[in-house]
């Protein structure tokens, strides 16, 4: 049994987890102020710890080094070492990845399992995860920051995303459209650069269901250079970066 928290841009998630299974889950909006932010997840921790956890793993958004949250634009905890913080409040080794990354891990060992691909996480942000030959791919630390790729009039992807993003129940023609149209330009210009065996997509932006991930397809599909129709599907994990949390040693 591992204790793992995700801290996303928009919800902090905390279990107990055992494989794929989670265990006293639990979700809760994010403090928007450093010293509460602090104190949340602290308390999060608290309430799953016992004597039988030997460590704690962390998702978190990215970038990271060294267990330093760097410039994060979503969450108030930039430039902090939120490793050593953790392991002197609880003397316990803390392990902590990249939130991408870590649902990367999860669709690796108990998802899709391919030796080669691309997770994106569309969520409050964007970001991603690569493997290659059933590794997790870091570069010099941050690789996978796509979101931040500009698109076109100055804008990177996440930014049109933020500015577009929606209820898909009660989204436009012209939102729904831009908001396909990018993501389906920055899946293309992954695949043409990576050739993956398959693309998976994670994040809040599955609630906008299977229609829309077509929309997504189309868009990708024909602005792909290279001869192949890569396979591009929603992860079929509802908390990939708690589990994938759980993976980290």
């Amino acid at each position: 049994m591992k204790l793992a928290i995700d801290i996303g841009g928009t919800y902090l998630r905390s279990a107990l987890i055992k494989k794929t299974k989670l265990y006293n889950f639990k979700k809760q909006k994010i403090e928007r102020n450093k010293k509460k932010l602090l104190l949340q997840i602290t308390e999060a921790i608290s309430s799953l710890n016992s004597w039988k956890i030997n460590s704690i793993h962390i998702s978190a958004p990215g970038p990271l080094e060294g267990g330093i949250i760097k410039n994060t634009p979503n969450i108030p905890l930039k430039n902090f070492d939120l490793k050593e913080y953790v392991e002197k409040i609880f003397h316990k080794k803390v392990f902590i990845e990249n939130d991408a990354k870590c649902a990367a891990l999860a669709e690796l060992y108990f998802g899709c399992k391919k030796s080669n691909f691309i997770y994106i996480t569309i969520g409050t942000g964007i970001g991603g995860g690569i493997i290659i030959n059933k590794k997790l791919y870091r570069g010099q630390g941050f690789a996978g920051e796509w979101g931040h790729i500009n698109s076109e009039k100055n804008k990177d992807f996440e930014k049109i995303w933020q500015e577009n993003r929606t209820d898909f129940n009660k989204a436009s023609i012209k939102q729904t459209k831009i908001i396909s149209y990018n993501i389906g330009k920055l899946i293309a210009l992954l695949i043409n650069i990576f050739d993956p065996e398959i693309v998976i997509i994670g994040g809040g932006i599955k609630k906008a269901g299977n229609k829309f991930l077509n929309e997504i397809k189309n868009i990708t599909y024909s602005s792909l250079f290279i001869p192949r129709r890569t396979p591009i599907k929603f992860s079929q994990f509802n908390e990939p970066s708690l589990i994938g949390a759980s993976l980290l040693s």
